[in-house]
């Protein structure tokens, strides 16, 4: 299945330069399809198959998996409900654990 996979390639692509809120945006976007993309595979789907179970045109999951799509919060709970993933802690788990590690940094720099 084909799906940008390295975000920063993409956003390149599509020129986003001097805009660092679009460039979250896209970025944000293209990280949720490869997660979906992911999500898909582990269940061994094709992208028709997915398509069908979603009750979607093939062109909308195309879509979708090249990070074409804004998701809103209803369209990613059915999207997880029917794959059976939570896609809301791995949205924020990179940015939490990043949270985490400079706390425990910073605590570590304060104890000496």
């Amino acid at each position: 299945m084909k799906v940008k996979t390295d975000t920063r390639d993409y956003l390149k692509e599509v020129g986003i330069k001097k805009d660092p809120v679009r460039a979250a945006k896209v970025g944000n976007r293209v990280n949720v399809a490869v997660n979906i993309a992911d999500a898909i595979d582990m269940r061994g789907l094709t992208k028709l198959q997915f398509a069908e179970l979603m009750g979607r045109d093939e062109n909308v999951i195309a879509d979708w998996l090249e990070g074409q799509t804004n998701f809103d919060i209803d369209t990613l709970s059915e999207i997880g409900f029917k794959l059976g993933v939570d896609f809301f802690p791995l949205l924020f788990e990179e940015q939490l654990k990043q949270k985490s590690a400079t706390k425990q940094q910073e605590a570590f720099v304060e104890a000496f």
